[in-house]
C-alpha cells in the first residue's frame, strides 16, 4: 500500500517507523484540558489567553476585553449553546 502512496525514498524513511504494542484504538485528545474533552469555553480561555500574552508582545494596539467574571456569566446562561458562541462572537 504504501509504494502506491509514497515515493521510494519516503517508503524507505517511513517504514522504519515502530508502530505501538499497544492494540488500543486511536482517539481523539484535546491536549489542552486534563479530560482530554473539547469544548468552546476552553478553546474560549485559550484564545483570550493567547490574546493577551500577543498583545503585551507587541504592544502596539489596545485590545478590549470583557472581564472574566462576564464570560463566566454568559457561560452559565440557560441558553443553547449555539447563541453562548453568538454572544461571544459579538463581544
Amino acid at each position: 500500500m504504501l509504494t502506491s502512496l509514497f515515493s521510494a525514498s519516503e517508503v524507505a524513511c517511513i517504514l522504519p517507523i515502530p508502530l505501538s504494542m499497544e492494540e488500543e484504538e486511536d482517539k481523539l485528545i484535546w491536549a489542552y484540558s486534563k479530560d482530554g474533552q473539547y469544548s468552546v469555553k476552553f478553546s474560549c480561555q485559550i484564545a483570550c489567553k493567547l490574546n493577551e500574552e500577543t498583545r503585551r508582545a507587541t504592544n502596539n494596539h489596545i485590545v478590549t476585553q470583557a472581564p472574566p467574571s462576564l464570560w463566566k456569566k454568559v457561560w452559565q446562561l440557560k441558553i443553547p449553546p449555539k447563541i453562548k458562541i453568538f454572544i461571544w462572537q459579538v463581544c
